[in-house]
């Protein structure tokens, strides 16, 4: 193993541990930078995070004109990106490697990025582990050939890391960030549209019908929930702004739905698991689910073998750390 590469897996668990930290996601990302600066000759960087519709909105820009950053935002970038594949494309794209001068649609990008003065430029789509395209990260440098294949594949190593810490749709991200009316409901779904409910829970509580139980039950932290919908069940995650951060009219619930799920268990194993991680003996489960004692303890002993554990509170302990609950 060359230093080169012992330096990089050294960067790579660095950035890990950014990303997984408990900093405010500014500083993380500000870290993040630092820790490629040094590994990398980097003089400009910037992280885009892509919506719904593919619209680019700059999310941590550094070392870029005003007039870059802007077409950055641009459809005009995003057709570019597209001609480039790089909406498909799963590894970083050097620029130097592009033939401008048989792409004239790009004229504007290849404009732009001389104009910078930058010597070459990399862009790498960021796809978090769950297959959703968050945005694109962007590095520029002040000499040409210093973007060669062992830094381009560690920026693909590292693109899943940076793009579950730049997610919109992560909660973690999503509670971080301000809105002009708080008091609301933000529901968000896996494809990263948003649903604005505007001080009520209607909408939700008719559609979906875990809406009044998950505000109730979610608490001051968030939650994974499993749901049973007309297609399966759903993963659904919860985070409870708490009134008094936000006020005492809405009811601050932050929804997102992280699609079908598969999971070890039955659904009435998953009913049986809940009430496991709460603590309640066989012959509360029996009463709560109306069912024999022998039946409860015969879905209790099924859970510890799927789970692969010995006991009741080392079960509790992998459910809880799941999050797994049913709501209907």
């Amino acid at each position: 193993m060359t230093s080169r590469s012992r330096s990089f897996q050294k960067s790579f668990g660095e950035i890990a541990a950014i990303a997984s930290s408990s900093m405010p996601r500014d500083t993380q990302t500000q870290e993040i930078v630092a820790s490629l600066s040094r590994e990398i000759p980097v003089v400009a960087v910037n992280f885009l995070i892509a919506s719904h519709d593919n619209s680019l909105q700059s999310r941590f820009s550094s070392g870029y004109s005003q007039q870059m950053v802007a077409h950055l935002e641009t459809n005009s970038y995003q057709r570019e990106l597209s001609a480039l594949g790089l909406f498909s494309l799963t590894g970083s794209l050097r620029y130097n490697d592009v033939r401008w001068d048989e792409k004239p649609g790009l004229k504007v990008l290849s404009d732009c990025i001389r104009g910078e003065g930058h010597g070459d430029c990399v862009t790498t789509p960021l796809v978090s582990s769950s297959g959703r395209l968050v945005g694109f990260q962007n590095l520029s440098l002040a000499e040409a050939g210093l973007i060669d294949n062992d830094v381009r594949s560690f920026l693909d190593d590292i693109s899943t890391t940076v793009a579950n810490l730049l997610d919109p749709v992560s909660f973690r991200n999503l509670v971080s960030q301000d809105y002009s009316e708080p008091q609301s409901v933000f529901a968000i779904d896996h494809t990263g549209a948003v649903l604005t409910l505007r001080g009520t829970e209607a909408g939700w509580r008719d559609k979906n019908g875990f809406l009044k139980t998950a505000r109730a039950k979610a608490g001051a932290g968030a939650s994974n929930w499993i749901v049973r919908c007309r297609d399966g069940l759903h993963s659904f995650r919860l985070w409870n702004a708490g009134v008094q951060q936000l006020g005492k009219d809405g009811n601050q619930l932050i929804v997102c739905d992280l699609g079908v799920v598969s999971l070890p268990l039955t659904l009435r194993e998953l009913e049986v698991a809940s009430l496991v991680a709460e603590g309640y003996r066989s012959i509360d489960i029996a009463q709560q689910l109306k069912i024999t004692r022998r039946t409860a303890n015969a879905h209790v002993e099924a859970i510890l073998q799927k789970l692969d554990v010995s006991n009741r509170a080392a079960a509790a302990a992998v459910i809880v750390h799941h999050g797994w609950r049913l709501l209907c």
